[in-house]
């Protein structure tokens, strides 16, 4: 609710991963694109597992993110099995299976 009240989007590059900020409140939060770097670090780095926290805030009925049911699992079991292909559409990624 926060992006969709007024909040402006922005992607760290360093960091690899995507914030939002509106007036003097900040969030930083994973999506598909942070979460596939972060793997893409872990399999270069030779690490052989992976945990993430908290599942239970992922978009479990696909209404919140518009990008369908469990984005961020969809994501993190292709990106660890090679198996999901990304599309971006005016600046929202889209997933397909």
């Amino acid at each position: 609710m926060f992006i969709y009240g007024g909040g402006t989007q922005k992607w760290q590059s360093e960091q690899k991963v995507p914030y939002a900020f509106k007036g003097t409140k900040w969030v930083g939060y994973e999506d598909p694109l942070s979460l596939q770097e972060k793997v893409k670090w872990m399999k270069r780095n030779g690490f052989g597992g992976w945990m993430m926290w908290s599942f239970d805030l992922d978009d479990f009925n696909g209404r919140f993110c518009n990008t369908g049911n469990y984005p961020l699992l969809k994501t993190l079991n292709g990106a660890l099995t090679g198996s999901t292909r990304y599309t971006t559409y005016k600046g929202v990624m889209w997933l397909n299976f």
